[in-house]
C-alpha cells in the first residue's frame, strides 16, 4: 500500500512525532511525506509567513525525517515552490460571502476563515476587515486551492491509497484531506493534545462535528453495557472541571479556574453562558439553526419585550480577556445596550461562574461545556446551537426564537439523562486517545532507540522569538 503523510507543523514536536509514529506502523508499505518548503501563504505555526520561522521549520523537518530518509520504503514529496496567489479572483464583500466559497466541493472559504479568525482571536470578521484585507484573503484562498491540486496530483502520480494529515481546519492542511475525499481514497486526521498522546479521526478536520458526535454515541452505547459506577465517575468529572484538575490530562477545556471570585448577589434569574470558540469559527456544521451567532442570540433575547419581567444575567466567557479587538468590540456593543432586567458579568469581572450557575433558575448556552456542571447541579438547560452533546438528551434544543422565548418564560423541569455520565467516562478513560509506543519522551525531547530525534536548541528558540517580534 502507498501511504501519504502530510504535516506542516514541524515547529511543534508533538505533532511531528505523531506522523513518525504512524509511519512506524507501516514499515512494510511505501511511505510518502508531502512537505512544504516556504510554499504555502501561511500555516498554523507561522500565520504571518515570517522567513526565519520558515527556515527553522525546514531545519526541524530535516531533523525529524532524518531516520526515515535512510529507509528504502520512504520518499519525500515537496510542494510546488511557486504559487499563483491571484489565479482565482474571488468576489468577496463580507464574512458570509467568504464562507460560501467552494472549490471542487472543498469549503475553502471556511478553512480561510478558520485560519484568519484564529489569528485575530475572533469568531467573526466584519465587512471593513474583509475589504481591508482582501489581498491576504485571496492569497489564502489560492494557496489552499494549490495545495488541493498538488495533493490530487501526488495521489495520481504516486498511486496513493491512503492519507494521514494533520488537523485539517486551515487552508494549509485541510485541502489534503479534501483531495483524498475527492479521489475517494481513505483518509484520517491526526492531532496531538499532549506529549506522547494523539487522536485519530475520520472527518475532514479534527473538529468535524458529525465525527465527534458519532464517536460519543458509539462510546455511550458501549459504556452503558458495562457494570461501572457512572454516578461516581460523573461526580469526579465535575469536581475536576471545577477545580481545574481536568486540564492537566484532557484536551478541550480552557485553563480557567472559575471557582474563584466573588458571589453574584442575585436570585431568581436565568443565565446565558457565552462561549469562546475561535477554533470553530466559520464552520457550518457548528452553526446555530436559529441565530447567526451568539451575539445575535443575546441581542434578540435581551431586546425581546416579552422578557421584560425576566431577570437575565449574561456571563461573558473569561477567555474574552485575551480575545482580539474585533471580538471585544462586539462584546462591548452588546454590554452598552440598556435594559433594566439585564445584568452583564464582564469577562474581566471577578465573579465566580459557578456561584452564578448555582443560583440560576435556568441556564442558556451557546456551545459552552458548562452544560455538564449545569446538569450535575440539576438546572434546566436551553441550548441554542449545535454541540457534540446533542444526542446525550440532557438539555432542551430550541428550534426557533419563539421556542427559546417559551422555554425561558414557562416553567420547565430539568431533563434527566444518564448519558452525560458516559461522556465523563469517555474523558476519564481517554477513550479515543492513542499513545506513542515507538518513541520515548524525556525533558521536552523525543527519543527513538535512545537517540534524540530533534535537537531544538536555544538558538532556534531565540531565532523564532526575534522573528516574531520583528517580523523578519
Amino acid at each position: 500500500m502507498n501511504i501519504l503523510f502530510y504535516n506542516n507543523s514541524f515547529l511543534w514536536n508533538n505533532q511531528s512525532m505523531v506522523s513518525l509514529e504512524l509511519a512506524e506502523r507501516f514499515k512494510k508499505h511505501k511511505i510518502f511525506f508531502l512537505t512544504c518548503e516556504e510554499t504555502l501563504f501561511s500555516c498554523a505555526a507561522n500565520p504571518k509567513k515570517i522567513k526565519n520561522i520558515c527556515k527553522t521549520c525546514l531545519i526541524n523537518k530535516d531533523k525529524t525525517l532524518k531516520n526515515l530518509k535512510k529507509q528504502n520504503n520512504f520518499q519525500e514529496l515537496i510542494l510546488n515552490k511557486k504559487i499563483n496567489y491571484y489565479k482565482f479572483n474571488f468576489k468577496i464583500k463580507n464574512f458570509y460571502q467568504l464562507k460560501e466559497i467552494y472549490y471542487k466541493n472543498m469549503p475553502i472559504g471556511e478553512l480561510v476563515i478558520s485560519q484568519i479568525c484564529d489569528s485575530e482571536k475572533s469568531d467573526y470578521l466584519p465587512t471593513e476587515y474583509i475589504l481591508r484585507n482582501k489581498d491576504r484573503i485571496l492569497k489564502e484562498l489560492n494557496s489552499g486551492i494549490e495545495l488541493f491540486e498538488s495533493a490530487v496530483s501526488k495521489i495520481n502520480n504516486f498511486k496513493i491509497e491512503k492519507i494521514y494529515a494533520w488537523n485539517g481546519r486551515r487552508p494549509s492542511d485541510g485541502p489534503v484531506l479534501f483531495a483524498a475525499k475527492y479521489k475517494r481514497i481513505p483518509f484520517k486526521t491526526f492531532i496531538s493534545n499532549a506529549p506522547k498522546k494523539y487522536y485519530l479521526g475520520k472527518g475532514t478536520k479534527s473538529h468535524d462535528l458529525k465525527e465527534i458526535k458519532r464517536l460519543i454515541n458509539i462510546y455511550s452505547k458501549y459504556i452503558l453495557k458495562k457494570n461501572i459506577n457512572l454516578k461516581k465517575i460523573y461526580k469526579n468529572f465535575i469536581l475536576n472541571k471545577i477545580n481545574n484538575d481536568i486540564h492537566k490530562k484532557n484536551y478541550g477545556y480552557q485553563r480557567i479556574n472559575s471557582k474563584k471570585g466573588k458571589k453574584i448577589g442575585e436570585k431568581n434569574y436565568i443565565v446565558f453562558f457565552t462561549s469562546s470558540a475561535y477554533e470553530y469559527a466559520g464552520f457550518k456544521d457548528w452553526d446555530s439553526k436559529i441565530y447567526v451567532d451568539q451575539y445575535q442570540a443575546i441581542k434578540k433575547i435581551i431586546n425581546d419585550k416579552r422578557l421584560r419581567d425576566t431577570k437575565i444575567i449574561i456571563r461573558w466567557h473569561p477567555l474574552l480577556k485575551i480575545a482580539g479587538k474585533i471580538e471585544k468590540l462586539r462584546t462591548e456593543d452588546i454590554i452598552k445596550i440598556k435594559a433594566k432586567n439585564v445584568r452583564h458579568v464582564r469577562f474581566d469581572e471577578n465573579i465566580s461562574s459557578y456561584n452564578i450557575l448555582l443560583n440560576a433558575d435556568k441556564v442558556i448556552t451557546f456551545g459552552s461545556t458548562i452544560v455538564f456542571e449545569a446538569d450535575y447541579f440539576k438546572k434546566p438547560i436551553i441550548s441554542l446551537t449545535e454541540t457534540p452533546y446533542d444526542d446525550l438528551n440532557f438539555f432542551y434544543k430550541a428550534s426557533s426564537h419563539e421556542e427559546v422565548i417559551n422555554l425561558i418564560k414557562k416553567k420547565i423541569n430539568r431533563k434527566v439523562s444518564i448519558l452525560p455520565s458516559t461522556y465523563a467516562a469517555l474523558i476519564k478513560n481517554e477513550t479515543f486517545q492513542f499513545k506513542l509506543k515507538k518513541f520515548n519522551y524525556k525533558n521536552n525531547n523525543y527519543y527513538f532507540k535512545n537517540k534524540k530525534i530533534i535537537s531544538y536548541t536555544y538558538l532556534d528558540r531565540l531565532r523564532i522569538l526575534i522573528s516574531r517580534i520583528f517580523h523578519v
